[in-house]
């Protein structure tokens, strides 16, 4: 009788047969799903109209309803799913996508467990517009399966405990992982992992257990093997590998899951590609008054140039630095300071500790056994430890110890250094390693459909079907990379001057090619004239001319702006959970030109009042 009313429950259709009267409404709402039934750790996507693209706001899914379990037990459901706006199907009638990275990520999201059985109820779409007002559009009926699945319970560094499967890995300290499965009986796992001990290819492990005696849990990398997961080349800023799991039960069925992860140095630099308006000056005449005349026609051209220096500098958030595990002496570089800065990819807080749960409903354990311990004397070079102090020969040899019947003599590395130029220099490089796709997305189609992406997160294949995919627990935007050349300091006036002045300026070259020293230099006068920025070369002005009517005044105004590109520092611990450390501050220059005409001489400008919203601002 029970697996009769699961036939039927399997048979309930995906949306109501309202579904043409709801796709025709003003208000946000979905129409179909890429999948009726789904594994945990699968990529879903959601099509539907009057969706937000990330410019506009966000939109939310709201699940309403019930699940009932594989005995037939009933819980009820309200959940609000970590989706992310995917893209737009092309075409003029093409639908807007919600993506959810991952459901999930690593348990059943209705029921916070691993169990299996079928979701009904209603989704609906919550609007949030950039301007905080809220549009809440009809739910639509809606049924989801969750199948048999393979659950990762852990995915850790050796001697942490994060709490939950780490978000991001750290290069050169071996992990372990444990999974459950939920479905099946399996008496044989198979773990793959791409780029691990100093290989570049995949790097099997196999679990063979007795026929007739499953096991619903196992576990790899605590004993005897090793996984220490590559480290990343001096040119990149991390990399993205894969990790599937498939787990075989004695009839031969299987059920599997992948979960394409970063691998990230301690700190890294995230910069999302825009810039700000910092600062206006007071416009400037630059010419003599013109009386205007019969035909009178002038044309711009400097008689005076101005000169400004692009210029970064680096702030070190104080929470930050005055936390355990953290030493910056107080003694900074010129241009390096400690004080407050704002995050921007964590949503204004310090970690992303508290939006991963209310988002994605994770817990990590804060202890000092997950924490990774930085130092600095100047605030520019910062080295990293993360055994708590240990040094490199004592953890070389306990790892030699534990993993000694390995066939693998793998070289582990708790401790390094980079500057924070180095970190910026690399920002935006990130390699994949083969089979996981940079964009996350289902996988699945109906009929031949294309579609424009927002290019979030990543995802992995599955193993004997392309219509499945499997994405990253966090699916964050791609960083973009900073180039050019800047003097290091807080100053936004200064000028080239004799030469004399600047002999000593520390300049940051980026986006080179240069190895870690390189980026940074001192007194290098080519880098210098590099940074140096004029008004006379400034492209805005070659064809900038006017008319002068008769009887009237005209003069010329130059307005200097100061632009600023600010990317943010981060830090991990050993489970990947990312910390706010400070922020970079790229100062960068741009005038404009105006022919202002009236009676009298001279005649008043038009351009914006001078005002300053980004320091340092000149008094």
């Amino acid at each position: 009788m029970a697996r009769r009313f699961w036939v039927l429950l399997l048979a309930f259709q995906l949306f109501s047969c309202a579904e043409d009267q709801k796709e025709n409404a003003a208000g946000p709402v979905v129409t179909e799903a890429s999948a009726k039934a789904v594994t945990i750790g699968q990529t879903v996507e959601f099509y539907g109209k009057n969706l937000l693209a990330e410019k506009q706001g966000k939109s939310r899914l709201v699940f309403e309803g019930t699940f009932q379990d594989l005995y037939g037990n009933v819980r009820d459901v309200s959940l609000s799913a970590p989706t992310f706006y995917g893209g737009r199907e092309v075409g003029e009638n093409g639908r807007d996508i919600l993506t959810w990275s991952r459901f999930g990520p690593f348990n059943n999201p209705f029921t916070k467990d691993k169990s299996l059985g079928l979701f009904k109820g209603t989704v609906r779409v919550e609007n949030e517009h950039k301007d905080g007002t809220i549009d809440i559009g009809e739910p639509s009926e809606f049924a989801l399966e969750v199948g048999p699945s393979v659950i990762i319970n852990k995915l850790e560094p050796l001697e942490a405990d994060c709490g939950s499967p780490a978000l991001r890995i750290l290069p050169g300290i071996p992990y372990k992982m444990s999974v459950s499965v939920s479905g099946i009986k399996p008496t044989s796992f198979v773990y793959e992992f791409n780029k691990i001990n100093g290989k570049d290819d995949i790097t099997r492990f196999v679990h063979t257990l007795n026929p007739g005696q499953p096991a619903e849990d196992d576990a790899v990398g605590e004993f005897t093997e090793i996984i220490v997961f590559n480290h990343i080349p001096e040119d990149q800023q991390s990399y993205v590998t894969g990790i599937r799991v498939q787990a075989y039960d004695d009839a031969g069925r299987y059920v599997e899951t992948a979960l394409p992860i970063g691998v990230h140095r301690p700190i890294e630099v995230s910069y999302d590609g825009t810039y700000e308006l910092a600062e206006r000056y007071e416009p400037v005449p630059v010419s003599s008054c013109t009386k205007g005349g019969l035909d009178t026609t002038v044309s711009y051209s400097e008689s005076t140039s101005e000169t400004k220096v692009k210029s970064v500098s680096v702030t070190v958030n104080s929470s930050w630095s005055s936390s355990a595990g953290k030493s910056v002496s107080q003694n900074t570089s010129e241009g390096i300071s400690i004080g407050e800065s704002t995050s921007r990819s964590i949503e204004n807080s310090l970690t992303e500790s508290e939006s991963l749960s209310n988002s994605y409903g994770l817990t990590y354990n804060q202890s000092q056994s997950n924490s990774v311990d930085f130092s600095s004397t100047t605030g520019e070079n910062w080295s990293w430890n993360m055994s708590q102090g240990e040094s490199q020969e004592s953890y070389q040899e306990r790892m030699n110890s534990r993993f000694s019947n390995t066939d693998t003599n793998v070289e582990v590395g708790i401790s390094g250094e980079v500057s924070v130029a180095k970190v910026v220099d690399v920002g935006g490089h990130v390699e994949q390693a083969n089979g996981v796709s940079r964009g996350t997305s289902s996988g699945s189609t109906t009929g031949v459909r294309e579609r424009s992406s927002t290019n979030r997160g990543y995802s992995m294949s599955g193993s004997s079907s392309q219509t499945q995919s499997y994405g990253s627990t966090v699916a964050n935007s791609q960083t973009q990379s900073i180039s050019g050349t800047y003097v290091q300091g807080r100053s936004n006036t200064t000028s080239s001057g004799s030469g004399v002045e600047m002999s000593q300026e520390k300049t940051w070259e980026l986006s080179k090619g240069l190895s870690s020293d390189e980026v940074i230099s001192t007194g290098n006068a080519q880098a210098i004239t590099e940074a140096v920025v004029t008004s006379s070369t400034s492209s805005v002005f070659t064809s900038l001319s006017g008319f002068i009517p008769r009887n009237q005044t005209g003069i010329f105004y130059r307005q200097t702006t100061r632009w600023v590109r600010k990317a943010e520092v981060l830090s991990y611990d050993l489970c990947g959970v990312a910390s706010h450390m400070g922020e970079v501050q790229f100062n960068e220059w741009d005038w404009a030109a105006e022919l202002a005409v009236g009676q009298t001489c001279p005649p008043p400008s038009e351009m914006p009042k001078a005002k300053c919203f980004i320091d340092p601002c000149v008094e």
